[in-house]
């Protein structure tokens, strides 16, 4: 992940913890549109082929596993 952008890894986090394309936007204050461009580029950095809603969880099983102490808290403090 160290080869994405600030704002990359800002949406990968946002989607990791769940959040649609839409609360992305509205949370980083860009175009549903944008957030959609970003999330298709994790895609490509993360090398996720195909199309359908596994990527996503593909994705989030690749942000989770670089941030294992993390994930262990949010699940005990159940962020997610």
């Amino acid at each position: 992940m160290d080869h994405m952008t600030p704002r990359e890894l800002d949406v990968f986090q946002l989607m990791a913890y769940g959040n649609s394309n839409q609360a992305i936007a509205a949370d980083l204050v860009i175009s549903p549109k944008s957030a959609e461009k970003l999330i298709g580029r994790i895609f490509e950095k993360c090398h996720i082929d195909g199309a359908g809603p596994h990527r996503r969880v593909k994705a989030t099983l690749l942000y989770w596993k670089d941030r294992q102490p993390e994930f262990q808290d949010a699940i005990r403090t159940r962020r997610i």
